[in-house]
């Protein structure tokens, strides 16, 4: 599936990503890492939008933040350089990269333009960091990670598909 015209990096930009559509630079984020050993699935509660004014806003009281935002209709913002900690997930944020989904942890489906785009992110991100796998213990949802606060990306999160084309796009096999 072709969803995306390629781009280049702008200058400066450090992503594994030749699929985001955007940079928006968010305002809240850490130092730099070396080592990422885990994707975190996030649902914004509300629209991508929303989401992407949210990381900008200096009225984040919480300073939180994701590496990336994937709209309902599959358009990638890159926020925070994967060189750099975002503020996602408690406990985790300097090994993580947070990627952010339009929608609510209780929708019953999620738009396939958003799933395959995510799909295609997560894929390049893996085959860029020696210490991912495309399998459930590198990739986590948000609840996992903090259960007694979060429950995102929610019961109906596709992850069977997710994983199985992730899978085969890291093996080389197109999604």
């Amino acid at each position: 599936l072709a969803l995306f015209v390629r781009r280049r990096r702008p200058i400066g930009i450090s992503d594994s990503s030749d699929e985001v559509h955007a940079w928006l630079p968010g305002l809240y984020n850490s130092g730099s890492r070396s080592i990422v050993s885990r994707l975190v699935i996030h649902t914004c509660e509300g629209s991508s939008s929303g989401c992407i004014g949210w990381f900008r806003s200096t009225s984040n009281t919480s300073k939180s933040s994701a590496h990336y935002v994937v709209s309902e209709s599959g358009r990638i913002t890159q926020m925070v350089k994967e060189s750099v900690i975002a503020h996602h997930v408690i406990g985790y944020n300097s090994i993580s990269i947070g990627i952010e989904h339009g929608g609510s942890a209780s929708q019953k489906t999620f738009p396939d333009a958003q799933i395959e785009a995510t799909t295609r992110l997560q894929c390049d991100i893996v085959k860029s960091n020696s210490f991912l796998e495309p399998n459930r213990s590198s990739v986590n949802s948000h609840a996992e990670l903090d259960p007694s606060r979060r429950t995102d990306p929610g019961a109906n999160w596709p992850w069977i598909q997710i994983m199985a084309d992730m899978s085969d796009c890291v093996s080389g096999s197109d999604i």
